[in-house]
């Protein structure tokens, strides 16, 4: 049987977001997918024109 459920790490063990059918000590084989945040990077220096040029430049090697 698999089941997906949403799960909360709290520093030692996973909570269940949801009411699972589970028997107490059941063993299981755990497969952890990280949920990545989206938010937007904040930079603290603006980004202009001469530094993605000066980034191109840098990329680019001579064979």
């Amino acid at each position: 049987m698999t089941v997906t459920i949403d799960c909360i790490y709290d520093g030692e063990v996973f909570r269940p977001l949801e009411k699972i059918d589970l028997k107490k000590g059941e063993r299981l084989t755990l497969h952890i997918e990280r949920h990545i945040s989206l938010d937007p990077i904040v930079l603290q220096t603006p980004v202009t024109d001469d530094i993605i040029q000066s980034l191109r430049r840098e990329s680019w090697t001579s064979l």
